[in-house]
């Protein structure tokens, strides 16, 4: 009897034990699996924000490259390097590799691996390649996460990754612009400037439907019949105050222009209808850089004069004449400038909403693309 009872004595401080033991296995297996979540979780996002930084200095530096191409610069000689490095958070993700289309150094095929670029640019296609690889600051490559073997890639055997990213440009002529004067230059106007106080200036007269058409132009020592390898041809030279759709009422704000848009031409006893602060913008345009419209043959449709856009020019405007009142530099010419006619240098540039074109129709006048590619 002595011992049933003591047995029910201490029965339940048993059950109590044994619950306790059970409580505590499973709050050490919860520390366990969290503390390894958590270090996934570190892992992980080591790994993911270095993947993001290795792609980001690939894009940097290729679109850099690019530019430098697509402005004519030696790009060979153009190392992306410091721009890349200036794009990576520790200051230290390395450029792997560098090529592209003459006179760059030719690219091999793509791997077809995950992080590898993803298309070969078609020919006439011109275009950078750049790849970009993890870099320690003692100058590995390697990064060592604890769970490496368990996000699918990076070296299982010893433990590490490295990193690596490509990015791909192609650069050309841009078939389209942001236009932010209501304004169109004859293709007769593009050729090389006269000589202006020793600088190198276009003096473009005011447009008429009556000014001779053109097959070739005497520029500074030299006659152009081209231009871009396309015969120079069209009619009406001259600068022409245009219509340009969608633009602002007050011309304050910049509209997209495509090639093969049509403008309308604007005449000179009308051109303070085309916007009520033509003057002020022209005015704010004098030593910036803009992108114009460019057109050829113009037709009449009805009574209104049609311009299409065949191509855009990047002029820096130094001064113009507006109702015959000089504005910015002085002429040095006398022109026949009842209403609008400029001086300004044509220059080259990459416009920043342009998007390449490869169309044989289109001539290259200053206004450059550059793309990012898959």
């Amino acid at each position: 009897m002595f011992r049933v009872i003591t047995g029910l004595r201490h029965s339940p401080k048993i059950k109590s034990e044994d619950g306790a033991v059970t409580i505590l296995f499973t709050v050490i297996v919860l520390i366990g699996v969290l503390t390894g979540l958590f270090a996934l979780v570190v892992d992980g996002g080591r790994l993911l924000l270095e993947r993001r930084v290795v792609q980001n200095v690939a894009d940097a530096s290729a679109l850099y490259l690019g530019q430098n191409c697509a402005l004519g610069q030696n790009c060979t000689t153009n190392n992306p390097i410091t721009y890349a490095q200036n794009n990576s958070p520790d200051l230290n993700t390395a450029t792997s590799a560098k090529c592209g289309s003459a006179p760059l150094p030719g690219c091999g095929p793509l791997s077809g691996s995950t992080y590898d670029c993803k298309t070969t640019p078609a020919a006439p296609s011109q275009f950078v390649r750049v790849r970009a690889t993890t870099q320690n600051l003692d100058g590995g490559t390697a990064l060592a996460p604890a769970f490496a073997g368990m996000f699918g890639d990076g070296n299982v055997a010893d433990g590490t990754w490295t990193m690596q990213a490509c990015s791909q440009v192609i650069w050309g002529k841009s078939e389209r612009a942001n236009v932010t004067l209501p304004l169109a230059i004859s293709v007769c106007s593009y050729s090389t400037p006269p000589n202006v106080d020793g600088v190198a200036f276009s003096v473009i007269s005011q447009y008429s439907p009556a000014n001779v058409s053109c097959s070739a132009k005497t520029g500074t020592g030299a006659t152009i019949s081209s231009l871009d390898g396309l015969p120079l041809t069209g009619t009406d030279a001259g600068i022409a105050v245009v219509a340009i759709p969608n633009m602002d009422a007050t011309c304050a704000a910049g509209t997209r222009v495509n090639v093969g848009d049509v403008v309308d031409y604007v005449a000179p006893a009308n051109i303070s209808t085309v916007c009520t602060g033509l003057l002020n913008r022209l005015n704010a345009a004098i030593g910036k850089q803009s992108y114009i419209p460019v057109f050829s043959n113009p037709y009449l449709s009805g009574t209104t004069r049609k311009m299409q856009v065949v191509s855009f020019a990047r002029i820096k405007i130094n001064g113009f004449k507006f109702a015959g009142t000089p504005y910015g530099k002085a002429f040095t010419t006398t022109l026949p400038c009842a209403n609008l006619c400029v001086v300004g240098q044509f220059t080259k540039g990459v416009a920043p909403i342009g998007k390449v074109t490869t169309s044989s129709s289109v001539p290259a006048l200053g206004a450059m693309a550059v793309e990012l590619i898959p």
